[in-house]
C-alpha cells in the first residue's frame, strides 16, 4: 500500500496559515500579559504607598496643618522618611526639575484615551516633587490644601470627598512605556487621615478607552 504524505505546497501553506495566526493573536495576549503584570505592581505600590501613610498617622495623626503654603515639597517630606527612595526631587519653594529626574518628560504622559495630560492636571500637579523608589517606580506628590478642606468636584467626577489634602500620582514602571494612566499610572487623593485611590466611589465611567482612565486606580485593586 502507498501512504500519501504531505506535499511541499501544503507544508508551506500550512505554515504560513499558522504564521497568519500567530501574527494576529500574540500581540494580544503580549499585551495581556502586559496588563496584568502592570495591574500587579500597582497593587503592590499601592501597598506600599498604604503602609507609608498609616506609619506616617501613627507618629503624627494626621495630615493637616502640616504645611505652611501651597508646596508640594511638604506632602512629599511626610512621605519620604516612610518610603525606601533612591533618588528625590524637589518642588517648590526650592524647584529641582521633577520631569525627566522623578518622572517621565513634561507632555509625554497620556490619558487612556490617548490625550495628552497637561503638568498642572490631575494625576500630575505643576510644580510637584518626586521620588523614584528602589523598585523602579516614580512618585508625584501633589498639593493642595494645608486645612484638608477641599472637596473633589474635578475629574474623574465629583466622589463625594471631602476633606482632601492632595494627591498622589504613581508610575509603576518608573522610565518605561507606556506612561498612560489607566495603564502604568495611577493615583490616590490623600485625605486627612488616609489614602483613597482615585474612583473608589464613581469609576464606572473613566476606566475606559475612551475616558482619562483616572478610575482605574480603584478598579484595578480590586480585580
Amino acid at each position: 500500500m502507498k501512504q500519501r504524505a504531505f506535499t511541499l505546497a501544503e507544508v508551506l501553506i500550512t505554515l504560513g496559515i499558522i504564521g497568519i495566526v500567530a501574527a494576529m493573536t500574540i500581540p494580544t495576549l503580549m499585551e495581556n500579559v502586559q496588563d496584568y503584570q502592570l495591574k500587579q505592581a500597582w497593587k503592590k505600590e499601592f501597598s506600599v504607598l498604604q503602609q507609608a501613610t498609616v506609619s506616617y498617622l501613627q507618629d503624627n495623626a494626621t495630615f493637616k496643618n502640616t504645611y505652611a503654603s501651597f508646596w508640594h515639597d511638604y506632602l512629599k517630606s511626610d512621605y519620604v522618611n516612610y518610603l525606601r527612595t533612591i533618588k528625590v526631587c524637589s518642588g517648590d519653594p526650592n524647584p529641582e526639575t521633577t520631569y525627566g529626574y522623578c518622572w517621565s518628560t513634561a507632555g509625554t504622559t497620556k490619558y487612556l484615551n490617548g490625550s495628552v495630560v497637561a503638568s498642572n492636571s490631575l494625576p500630575l500637579g505643576n510644580g510637584s516633587a518626586g521620588v523614584v523608589l528602589q523598585d523602579g517606580a516614580y512618585i508625584i506628590f501633589a498639593y493642595q490644601d494645608n486645612t484638608c478642606a477641599s472637596i473633589n468636584v474635578t475629574p474623574p467626577g465629583n466622589e463625594g470627598l471631602a476633606n482632601i489634602c492632595g494627591w498622589i500620582a504613581v508610575d509603576v514602571n518608573g522610565a518605561k512605556n507606556p506612561n498612560v494612566v489607566g495603564k502604568d499610572i495611577f493615583a490616590v487623593w490623600v485625605l486627612e487621615n488616609k489614602i483613597i485611590p482615585f474612583g473608589t466611589m464613581n469609576y464606572a465611567s473613566t476606566c475606559s478607552t475612551s475616558d482619562t482612565g483616572l478610575g482605574c486606580s480603584a478598579q484595578y485593586l480590586t480585580q
